[in-house]
């Protein structure tokens, strides 16, 4: 009857070990995705240069690190069958730290430019001059929305989905922007002044391109 009993405890024990550990993972999982998409937001309204070279450096810097220091403490296994699994699944430790390290760096970079501002806010006045939707994921989107300024300036403002349909090629924007910490310009709002006035082909609705191309296609045949 103890035997029992203490089986009981045995499992009793294994059952709040796997609820605790369930509960940390969903107290962890939410602050990091809240940071992760407050350091997207970050980089969508900063107008500053991707690297990709110093990703991958600092990626390759991880795992080597990981390796060679398996292989400096002698942790790695004599046989090659079980040497080659070890250093696989070292490999992919070093390639997510060097992900988290990428993340962080950025996240801190980005919010020192963005929360410690070296200037006043300004305004631009700038046109639209383009529209591109880049789908870097199956769900995800990116939607960018170029804009030439009055001194000669051009770049692209990556906005949400609503801000993409509200704007269209030939409108005219009043840009509230400031200089941060790092000299990099953070676009704080972006307006329209002035609707275009003919709408260009690529930014009409779908039923009336497709009238358009029927139109056309029968006018030809004609």
């Amino acid at each position: 009857m103890k035997k029992k009993k203490r089986g009981k405890k045995k499992k009793q024990g294994g059952w709040r070990e796997k609820l605790r550990f369930y509960l940390v993972t969903i107290a962890w999982t939410f602050p990091c995705a809240f940071v992760f998409y407050h350091i997207c937001k970050l980089a969508e309204c900063t107008l500053a240069p991707f690297y990709p070279e110093v990703w991958w450096g600092i990626i390759i810097a991880s795992v080597l690190v990981v390796l060679i220091s398996a292989w400096w403490t002698s942790d790695l296994s004599g046989d090659f069958r079980e040497l080659i699994g070890e250093l696989l699944a070292l490999a992919g430790m070093g390639f997510i730290a060097g992900l988290i390290i990428n993340i962080l760096w950025q996240g801190v970079f980005l919010g020192l430019n963005y929360y410690f501002p070296r200037s006043a806010t300004y305004q631009k006045t700038a046109v639209v001059y383009n529209k591109r939707i880049h789908h870097y994921q199956r769900s995800s989107s990116l939607y960018g929305i170029g804009l030439r300024c009055d001194d000669g300036s051009s770049f692209y403002w990556n906005s949400g989905y609503s801000d993409y349909e509200k704007f269209r090629r030939g409108d005219t924007c009043s840009v509230t922007m400031y200089e941060g910490l790092f000299g990099f310009e953070v676009i704080q709002d972006v307006k329209v002044i002035n609707k275009a006035k003919i709408l260009p082909p690529d930014d009409l609705p779908d039923w009336m391109k497709n009238m358009l191309h029927f139109k056309k296609v029968n006018g030809a045949s004609e």
